[in-house]
């Protein structure tokens, strides 16, 4: 029942490139945004409980937002499985499905 640190593994992502940033969730869970692109993109979508940040991102992708990488660590996210986003549930691969088919990758 205690919840500490087990490993860290640090993710390098991509630098942006429309194609792979519109099929794969590369912004990850500590991403800013300035009032004019939620302005132009839009709010989260509600319909997705886990996917919503994957969703929003490829909408940004569709709408001409470009993502600018940052070489600092922004923050811990915790994958210790109760998460939502790590507890594999089937509903994170219906939205990611729902995301693709969104897009017109399938």
């Amino acid at each position: 029942g205690i919840d500490f640190l087990v490993k860290m593994k640090r993710i390098n992502p991509p630098n942006f490139e429309p194609t792979k940033f519109s099929k794969e969730m590369h912004i990850g869970p500590f991403f800013i945004a300035t009032k004019a692109t939620f302005l132009k993109n839009g709010l989260f979508d509600e319909d997705f409980r886990i996917s919503g940040d994957f969703e929003w991102a490829t909408r940004a992708v569709k709408n001409g937002i470009d993502f600018v990488k940052i070489n600092k660590s922004a923050g811990i996210f915790k994958n210790n499985g109760s998460s939502l986003s790590g507890k594999k549930d089937k509903r994170q691969s219906d939205e990611n499905k729902k995301i693709i088919e969104l897009n017109g990758m399938l």
